[in-house]
Order: structure tokens, then sequence, then C-alpha cells
């Protein structure tokens, strides 16, 4: 499943940036320790191009220009998350992480691009027809619905789980 959105850069998105990632959490079911990721970095992100990317002060004249576009995908074990604008061109990858000294004496701001690399399993970056392209995957743990179990193989007691005694898992 794949789902985008096209949202202005500017401040007042963040909310909507926001409505939609969790939108799409609720309806793909996805873990709330791997929602929280996804918010973190999708929000991160979404913020730096608002704040040092796009803008008209840029000298962006069309509305294309100002834009960002997001494009979340749900795979069997992961979700990939996907910003894009046409910002002045800069890769969050050659940010040098803090060291561990500074990251614990450092003040709110600033840690952003540190945090997208921890709460991602993958971050990547890729300038292609002026477009900033960040990519993130994110990894889904290993569930499948009961639903794709035979019921003898999952209950001891018989295919129903509405029959009497304890569940007991083989």
């Amino acid at each position: 499943m794949t789902e985008s959105l096209v949202v202005e850069s500017e401040m007042r998105a963040v909310d909507t940036v926001d409505r939609w990632v969790e939108h799409l959490a609720r309806e793909w079911r996805i873990p709330n320790a791997t929602r929280f990721a996804i918010r973190l970095c999708c929000e991160e992100s979404f913020l730096n191009i608002v704040i040092h990317g796009v803008g008209r002060r840029h000298g962006h004249t069309t509305a294309s220009d100002t834009t960002v576009r997001l494009v979340m995908q749900h795979l069997d074990h992961s979700i990939e998350l996907m910003v894009e604008d046409r910002g002045e061109e800069f890769d969050p990858l050659t940010v040098t992480p803090p060291s561990q000294a500074t990251a614990l004496n450092a003040s709110v701001g600033g840690n952003g691009i540190n945090l997208m690399r921890r709460f991602s399993k993958h971050m990547s970056y890729q300038r292609c027809d002026n477009l900033n392209n960040l990519m993130f995957k994110f990894s889904l743990p290993d569930t499948t619905p009961a639903s794709e179990y035979p019921a003898d193989r999952l209950y001891e007691h018989g295919p129903s789980p509405s029959s009497a005694g304890p569940l007991e898992l083989k």
C-alpha cells in the first residue's frame, strides 16, 4: 500500500502532516513504537525543510517550488517514508553525528538529524532533478494475524477459542 500527501512548506502544515501520518499508522495498524519513530522522522525532516530549505525567501516563485511531497509505503516487514522538496540541496547524512559528550550537553534544538538516524532503521538521501529525496525505512515486528494460522495449530483445546478451558499456545 502506498499513500502520498503534498503540502505547502509552511509551519502551519505540520499539523496536517502529523494527522496524515497518524491516520495511516492507525489504518495500517502500525505498532506504537514504530508509529512514534515515523512521526518523529517525518516531523523533523518536514520542519527542517520549512525552516532551512524551501520558501519564497530563497527565490522560489511557483507553487510546486514551495511544496513538500510525502510518500509512505507499507511493505511486508517495513514502512518506507520519502520526503521530497525543491529546496536548497542538503544531504543530512553528511552532517557529522555529535560526540557522546556533546550530545549529553546539548540544548533543545539542533538534534533532529541525530534523532532521525537513531529512530529509523535506514536513512538515505538522493538529489535528482533539483529535488531533495530523503528516504527512511522502519522495521515492523513479524506479526502474522491469528486468522492466518490454522486453528488446530494455534489452540490446544480444539479449533475454537470459545471452547471450555484456558488457551494454551503450542
